[in-house]
């Protein structure tokens, strides 16, 4: 006669992993070993079949758990970040690849649905591997979403949370981030050379030719300044410097800075500075104070 427990373990058996495919599960997720799992679930002593329906019903329902966390981990980001003066270089596992300026911030996403990154802080340079419609690559910053096939831009968050977006090569469209295809009203598409500079609350400011000088140099860890005003132009130098360059004197910053500095190096930006305009610098602990 056939022994019917045997059976039921056998069917039971069938349709659960085993135990090297639950220690899998369990390693990979940082969840409960496997021998603590079955420690927990050790059934009262009970007829075979319903001790094993116990065992396995219970891995079951963890496996259930096990599942459902594997998912919010999948939907975890992945955070990258550089120090004041650092720049780093960031792959992603679509292929893609993302260079971050001084002290900057990035949070990915990467699922075979979408591709997001979002720029919290700071500027980054993305170099976007070309994918079908079906995965397509998001940056969103502020308030501003960024549609990309495959190309390559920069994105700037600015202090007053503006965003600057400029295209050196294939093709975007930018909008509100709300817009999560960036298909709706007032979405502004960018052509190589291009550039557009959006508001604080998504909506596109100002057209302008793409900051490739500016970019180009950044990424080789120098700062280039063209006819730029001297108050912009110590924006710029201080993301790179612990020790900020100030003016005391308001009359200054209209003279207009050109040239390209080491990233970094304020010291010998600011021997130019008192060179060329005859500017008065003083350095403490905290600042470096320029005046006339």
């Amino acid at each position: 006669m056939t022994d019917k427990r045997n059976t039921t373990a056998a069917n039971d058996s069938a349709d659960f992993p085993d135990d090297a495919e639950l220690q899998e599960v369990w390693d990979a997720l940082g969840l409960l070993s496997l021998d603590d799992a079955t420690e927990y679930v050790t059934p009262v002593r009970k007829p075979a079949r319903y001790a094993t329906f116990g065992v396995w019903g219970a891995l079951a329902a963890t496996l259930v758990v096990a599942v459902f966390g594997y998912g919010m981990w999948r939907d975890r980001p992945l955070t990258y970040q550089s120090a004041i003066g650092e720049q780093k270089a960031v792959a992603l596992a679509d292929g893609s690849h993302v260079t971050l300026n001084t002290n900057s911030r990035i949070e990915v996403r990467v699922r075979q649905d979408k591709r997001e990154v979002a720029l919290l802080s700071g500027e980054a340079f993305f170099e976007v591997a070309h994918k079908p419609d079906a995965q397509p690559f998001y940056v969103v910053s502020g308030e501003t979403r960024v549609r990309v096939t495959g190309t390559k831009f920069d994105v700037n968050l600015r202090p007053d949370r503006t965003v600057d977006v400029s295209l050196l090569e294939g093709h975007v469209r930018t909008g509100q981030r709300r817009d999560k295809n960036v298909e709706g009203n007032g979405v502004v598409s960018l052509s190589p050379g291009e550039g557009v500079r959006m508001s604080a609350e998504g909506g596109a400011v100002a057209r302008y030719p793409a900051a490739r000088l500016r970019i180009e140099n950044w990424l080789e860890h120098r700062i280039y300044f063209s006819d730029t005003p001297l108050a912009e132009a110590l924006s710029e130098m201080n993301r790179y410097n612990p020790v900020p360059i100030k003016l005391s004197d308001r009359r200054l910053e209209t003279i207009k800075v050109s040239g390209i500095f080491d990233a970094g190096d304020s010291d010998h930006f600011v021997m130019a500075l008192q060179k060329l305009y005859g500017i008065d610098a003083k350095t403490t602990g905290s600042a470096t104070e320029l005046s006339k």
